[in-house]
């Protein structure tokens, strides 16, 4: 059984507001990047990544100073990224979606996934 729990920001604290915006931010350039790996890797070679793959490139990314950014975000947020984009890929192939996932903007993308509770 799994629980899921929905909490909508409010703009009092400006401090707390920030910092999940940049988080938000932060997780659609994390989703993005991985789009591309997808779109990049499937032109080459025709395959596609698996997650594990993905997550283990990400990590690599973490550690270098162009993606400092990155480490505001927790491992189980990227795993989810990485997660969703290999289920959109899965259905895709399967035909049970009309397309692949896409490209998204900063400003639509809304949700962002902590697994760890407390």
């Amino acid at each position: 059984m799994r629980a899921t729990y929905k909490y909508k920001v409010y703009t009092q604290n400006r401090n707390h507001t920030a910092r999940f915006d940049k988080q938000l931010s932060t997780a659609c350039w994390v989703y993005n990047h991985c789009i591309a790996l997808h779109k990049r890797y499937y032109s080459l070679y025709h395959k596609t990544l698996h997650k594990f793959q993905l997550q283990k490139h990400l990590v690599k990314l973490k550690k270098q100073d162009k993606y400092q950014q990155w480490k505001i975000l927790s491992s189980q947020s990227i795993a989810q990224i990485t997660e969703k984009i290999d289920d959109g890929y899965k259905k895709f192939f399967k035909k049970q979606a009309k397309r692949p996932p896409t490209f998204r903007s900063w400003r639509k993308y809304k949700s962002i996934t902590f697994k760890k509770s407390g």
